[in-house]
């Protein structure tokens, strides 16, 4: 599969595919894209996305400072959505939330441990 990401005469061949947001929704055109680079060995895609942590207070944890209910929800919610997406496109996909207040190092992080 070539793709407009790799350069012309280059197959690019992927095994495992994150598809992660620091909280915002996925769009359609990043579950398309997603879909695209998985390829026609339908590539596992694995769906992150981060709830924010506020922070802290006096340098301490403070569950005010933590998602809410809602938050988490939502989160879990678009999650869940992608995956659905991605399901009917015929590819494996599984998702997960995760909280962190430092969502490109917590996405960085996850993509490391998936290989």
């Amino acid at each position: 599969m070539s793709t407009a990401l790799a350069p012309t005469g280059v197959e690019l061949r992927v095994e495992c595919l994150l598809l992660a947001s620091e909280g915002r929704p996925f769009t359609d055109a990043a579950i398309e894209l997603a879909a695209e680079l998985a390829g026609p060995e339908h590539a596992f895609v694995h769906v992150l996305s981060i709830a924010r942590v506020h922070g802290t207070a006096f340098g301490l944890p403070n569950p005010g400072l933590l998602p809410t209910r809602s938050e988490w929800a939502d989160q879990r919610e678009q999650v869940a959505a992608a995956v659905k997406k991605l399901k009917r496109r015929g590819l494996k996909a599984d998702g997960k939330v995760l909280g962190s207040r430092k969502a490109a190092a917590q996405i960085s992080d996850h993509a490391v441990k998936l290989g």
